[in-house]
């Protein structure tokens, strides 16, 4: 049974992307390196790998800004994140599992006074913000699923489907 609160569905949420992560990394680890990295019409960051680094550096940048930490390395460079810090799929994974590693600590620890507070941050386009850090959590979990989903229309296109990754699927997986 989940936790009725605020917080404990923030966490379910989590273990859902994680989950449904773990289902896009293992079949994005079945295709060749060249489809991996090949350009891809229709999806937000051009191809495969683009759309997982994005969705990796969001989730890093975005964990930085509410626990106060730095950003991580592989984020904090200007312009293209992809040429050097995350040049292929070993590289992301192993960066992947270190900010996943991260966000479920995050997780484990939020309540829902934590959650009410506001943050202010600075955004990647230097612009100051400020908003209850429930807004940005479900930010984060609803851009997950943008472009996890965009990352399964294309592994299913390379016949390698994740499978279903809704999450109604993994609630009664659970």
């Amino acid at each position: 049974m989940t936790e009725a609160s605020l917080a404990g569905h923030m966490r379910m949420l989590f273990e859902h992307g994680r989950w449904a992560d773990a289902r896009i990394l293992a079949a994005a680890g079945r295709v060749s390196e060249q489809d991996y990295h090949a350009a891809s019409p229709g999806l937000s960051f051009g191809s495969l790998h683009r759309t997982l680094v994005h969705q990796l550096v969001a989730n890093g940048l975005w964990l930085s800004r509410w626990t106060g930490a730095a950003a991580p390395e592989f984020a904090a460079r200007p312009g293209d994140p992809t040429a050097a810090a995350v040049a292929d799929f070993a590289r992301l994974s192993a960066l992947w599992r270190e900010t996943e590693e991260a966000a479920a600590a995050f997780y484990a620890r939020i309540t829902d006074a934590t959650l009410a507070a506001t943050l202010s941050y600075t955004n990647s386009r230097r612009k100051a913000g400020s908003r209850p850090l429930h807004e940005l959590v479900a930010q984060v979990l609803a851009h997950g699923v943008q472009h996890r989903a965009e990352s399964a229309v294309r592994l299913t296109a390379l016949g390698q489907s994740p499978g279903d990754v809704d999450l109604i699927v993994y609630l009664r997986s659970r």
